[in-house]
């Protein structure tokens, strides 16, 4: 069993030494060549250790005292090096183990560096690649940085090939081309290495190589936190070869008297790094392959004993390979040029060494001698033979892979069951179901040639990269192949998904992105269990393609086959794709928690296998389970941001990236962010109609939910109602998501009513969705208590109060029972309650509902959400009629000042609490104080909301009949003034009485009705 392995040193190198101050001594880490040179800053050695003059000894900091970083409980020790310690720890929220990576950002005594190291390590969380060491969080800790990463298990390459030297060459050249691609990935993200080397490269147990420790890296333009670039006024960064070498060295000598100067591991580092002059992806390429030709030869390509004999070796250039050691020539002299010790000579990036190095002629000749691919990689064996034929053009006829998928033949059997389906809508949505089927063929076509031609023809990619590329292919054709099958054996209820469903297949223009071949999983190697996994794949599909066809109770057999089949085979990617399936039917079924739990476990081990695509659905169906089902928009949150960077490294797909735009919406709406909402909105519409998706589709439909919600809190529920009847009038047609689906739109469409002024249709509505949530699969949808909140809302409204606060208390109970007590949602009822205790003159219960609700408000939104706000200023009214003057105004300032910033500050919403904290001011004998904000209230007050506007139109008369007694009768003369009716003349009453200490002005002005 090996040890883990992921450390800032060779596990070789940290176990010699002790782990609290030990010093690092130079000395003991050049022997055979490998030291590390550090800033000079620590004690200096001296002579008689036998190093060169200015190196230096660092000592090390004292190690974790705590027992936990941030939210990772620390295990044990891993190792230590001259720049931190790492740690194995377990992450509390995923329920994971992980790495930690402590910093020493304080060693480099000065801010500036602790910055960089942090900037460092978050550029690094930005890589996301297989051969790359996943970093999840980078934070600080008691002054220094932290990096949380991927836990290995596994060994260092240097170990791997010290366990068995005389590995063959072609095994060694397929570890170290991993490596490769895990450097090249770095620098496409902008993140230099600076020192590779066979002990910062780990491959696990899985067989898979990660490049690690990217401690010393540095962004690629190579500058420092002022921005300045890191380079030697004096010296020319081109090496001139008349230049003696005695000026180089002493040169070196010179700067490795600056602290940090020179960072890197002797024996691999590249002239330019010896000297501090600038470096580039070609300083890393030679580092890779110095490494890669000790691997190779048993030796490395420079002979030297200490700094200066290793800087003249480097200069001079690499010794040449031993004689007979059977690695190919075309290898041997890309090696060489690798390690040209001018930087111009070398090959220009890793990809293009990558692809000098994954080059092989004998490759095709194989293929063509063989007519075709092996069955390790069957998705081109049918191609390879109409390739390989006489007189047949490359790649022409790919076309024939699609038969039985959708030829004249599918797509007839297709139409005719849709015309035998008794579907009254089969024949308005079969056009569009053609339409996109054809299109969706038309691209698998044209990308199978593209990735033909690339191979066949330009000769611009490699064996291996066209057998990614139909692999991947394979699998969008097979998704399409058990879609076909199922739409062919339409009934109504697959005539309503259909759209829907042929939206949901997987795009075949990202099987061209190299970040997404890069990132597949290889298949078996044995062809017995390859074939065993093809059919299970077959299954798969079939069962997913009845879900998304509205048939998930009929895929239930297929999950327990699947399942069974899956453990046979012992491939564990299979396992990961089986569970996501599972998670799916059981968010069918209505056991959100179940769901999430699976899908929590599926993200965990997607990552670990980097298995991108099936993590890319299962990080959008969690943000699905958090925003529209289990209502925790926190969490949400932080699943989206990984749905979307997981996706575009799953390659982009359009189509989820238009459901994540709506999620994205939503999200913005529910936390009061209008801008942000739009914003989201207007890219998913965007990206919605680039696709063809027509705006009467399902696809998207969260986009229209949040512009239904942006609606109303910009004041327009007439725009809302628009929205949502038609969403509604949409799912009653498609059948799309089924009866919970149905229960959204209900809802929707009954809260829009209700602010509407429309409450008997609003309570229509309500109890609609009442009755489907109270049914769900699995036991009653805690969004019950959504709809029982909102008949308690209407039911207010109408004046039946009584009834109103029982369903209220009704909602207040489902709720808390479902998503626990301190849910946003279980915040907006006991507002509610709140506003039903004022109505029937209770004001101190109400001031505790309000209180109640202000404290879910705050955990969940802080000042970030208009709820907050509103709750606030119910808050302030409340207390305001409770003769609590001082802490009414605290929260109607509060209340103000969020609902101008989350909805701007000529939201009629305002109004209210303008009013209510001008009243506060003149309660406390600040008239003058008072004008301001009655004033904005009396400019901002909806007509839809004439009582209101009549308040703050007598306050500000009152106000202003001290200052301003001729504006004052005027604005007392106003139509809005006059009273009409009971309910008017008792709000006016009720005004006058707390106004009583302004008698006089209310009289001369005629506002005084006792």
């Amino acid at each position: 069993m090996t040890d883990p392995i992921n450390s800032l040193e060779s596990s070789d190198a940290s176990s010699s030494r002790s782990l609290g101050l030990a010093k690092t001594l130079l000395s003991e880490r050049l022997e055979g060549g490998d030291g590390v040179v550090e800033g000079a800053e620590g004690k200096r050695l001296t002579e008689d250790k036998g190093l060169d003059p200015g190196t230096t000894l660092i000592e090390r900091p004292p190690i974790l005292q705590s027992d936990r970083i941030g939210r990772y409980v620390i295990l044990s020790q891993l190792g230590a090096g001259g720049m931190g310690v790492v740690y194995s720890a377990f992450d509390e929220a995923l329920g994971r183990r992980v790495a930690i990576k402590l910093l020493f950002a304080n060693q480099a005594g000065s801010e500036a560096a602790r910055r960089r190291l942090e900037r460092e390590a978050q550029a690094l969380a930005q890589v996301s690649h297989p051969n790359v060491v996943q970093v999840y969080e980078v934070g600080q800790h008691e002054g220094d940085v932290f990096v949380a990463m991927e836990f290995v298990q596994g060994v260092t390459l240097k170990q791997w090939v010290n366990v068995q030297p005389r590995r063959p060459w072609p095994e060694v050249l397929r570890c170290y081309l991993q490596a490769a691609r895990g450097l090249a990935a770095a620098h496409e993200a902008g993140i230099l290495h600076r020192d590779f080397k066979p002990d910062n490269v780990i491959i696990g147990d899985d067989g898979r190589v990660r490049v690690l420790d990217f401690g010393l890296a540095r962004a690629k333009d190579g500058s420092d936190d002022e921005g300045e670039p890191v380079t030697d006024p004096v010296i020319d960064p081109v090496i001139n070869p008349s230049t003696p070498l005695s000026q180089l060295r002493s040169s070196f000598d010179d700067r490795l008297t600056a602290t940090g100067a020179v960072l890197g591991t002797p024996a691999y580092m590249a002239l330019e790094q010896f000297l501090g002059w600038p470096v580039d992806v070609r300083t890393d390429l030679f580092s890779f392959c110095v490494s890669l030709y000790e691997a190779l030869y048993g030796r490395r390509p420079h002979e030297s004993r200490g700094i200066s004999s290793q800087l003249c070796a480097v200069s001079e250039g690499p010794m040449a390979p031993p004689p007979r050691s059977g690695v190919p020539a075309r290898v041997e002299k890309i090696i060489m040029r690798g390690l040209a010790p001018r930087a111009h000579d070398r090959p220009a990036s890793m990809q293009e060494l990558i692809d000098a190095l994954d080059f092989d002629p004998r490759r095709r000749r194989r293929w063509l001698a063989a007519g075709g691919l092996s069955l390790g990689v069957a998705v081109v064996a049918a191609l390879g033979g109409s390739l390989a034929s006489e007189g047949t053009p490359p790649c022409e006829g790919l076309e024939q892979r699609l038969a039985g998928v959708w030829d004249d033949g599918q797509r007839e059997r297709v139409v005719v069951a849709f015309e035998r389906s008794g579907s009254p809508r089969a024949s308005t949505v079969l056009p569009g179901v053609v339409e996109q089927l054809d299109a969706q063929a038309g691209a698998l076509s044209e990308e199978m040639r593209a990735a033909c031609v690339a191979t066949r023809v330009t000769g611009e990619q490699s064996e291996e990269r066209m057998d990614r590329r139909m692999a991947c292919l394979d699998d969008r054709l097979r998704a399409m192949r058990a879609l076909t099958r199922q739409l062919a054996q339409a009934d109504a209820r697959t005539v309503a998904n259909a759209e829907q469903a042929v939206w949901r297949l997987p795009e075949p223009g990202p099987c061209a992105d190299p970040r997404v071949l890069d990132s597949q999983l290889p298949p078996p190697r044995d062809v017995a269990q390859a074939q065993q996994v093809e059919r299970v794949r077959e299954r798969l599909a079939g069962g997913q393609a009845l879900v998304n066809a509205g048939h998930a109770r009929d895929a239930r057999p297929i999950e327990a086959e699947v399942q069974r089949l899956t453990a046979e085979t012992g491939y564990l990617p299979l396992g990961i794709e089986v569970d996501l399936f599972r998670a799916e039917l059981s968010m069918h079924q209505g056991d959100h928690r179940q769901a999430r739990q699976i899908l929590l476990d599926v993200v965990d081990r997607a990552e670990a296998n980097r298995h991108d695509e099936v993590l890319a659905q299962a990080w959008l169906l969690l943000v699905h389970l958090g925003v529209d089902l289990l209502g925790d928009y926190e969490q949400a949150s932080g699943w989206l941001r990984r749905a979307e960077t997981t996706d575009l490294r799953a390659g982009g797909s359009a189509r989820r990236q238009v459901e994540l735009a709506g999620f994205r919406a939503w999200l913005a709406v529910a936390q009061g962010q209008a801008e942000a909402a739009q914003q989201a909105i207007a890219r998913g519409r965007q990206l919605r109609q680039a696709l063809g998706a027509s705006s009467k589709s399902v696809l998207g439909l969260n986009l229209d939910h949040a512009r239904g919600q942006l609606a109303l809190q910009n004041g327009q529920p007439e725009v809302a109602v628009e929205i949502w009847s038609r969403t509604l009038e949409r799912l009653e047609l498609s059948d799309f998501g089924g009866e919970l689906r149905l229960a959204d739109a209900h809802y929707n469409l009954g809260f829009a009513l209700a602010e509407a002024g429309l409450a008997e249709q609003a309570r229509e509505h309500y109890e609609r969705a009442a009755s489907l949530w109270s049914r769900a699969p699995g036991g009653p949808d805690w969004r019950q208590g959504l709809a029982k909140m909102g008949l308690g809302n209407v039911t207010r409204s109408l004046g039946e109060l009584p009834v109103a606060k029982a369903y209220l208390e009704d909602a207040v109970a489902l709720m808390s029972a479902g998503v626990g007590p301190m849910h946003p949602k279980v915040g907006e009822a006991l507002s509610s309650l709140g506003v039903v205790a004022f109505d029937e003159g209770d004001v101190p219960t109400a001031a505790a509902y309000y209180e109640r609700a202000l404290a879910i408000f705050d955990r969940a939104y802080g000042d970030e959400n208009f709820l907050t706000g509103i709750v606030a200023v119910n808050l302030g009214e409340a207390l305001l009629n409770l003769g609590e003057l001082e802490r009414a105004q605290i929260m109607l300032d509060r209340g103000t000042v969020i609902m101008e910033q989350t909805l701007g500050a000529e939201h009629p919403g305002r109004a209210l609490a303008l009013k209510l904290l001008g009243l506060t001011y003149l309660l406390q004998d600040r008239p003058q104080e008072a004008i301001a904000p009655l004033s904005r209230a009396q400019r901002l007050c909806s007509p839809n909301s004439p009582l209101e506007c009549s308040d703050s139109t007598v306050a500000l008369a009152v106000a202003l009949s001290y200052r301003d007694p001729a504006k004052a009768r005027e604005l007392a003369r106003r139509p809005e003034v006059q009273v009409r009716g009971a309910v008017a003349a008792q709000r006016r009453r009720d005004l006058t009485k707390m106004l009583q200490r302004y008698i006089e002005p209310l009289s001369e002005l005629g506002l005084d009705l006792e």
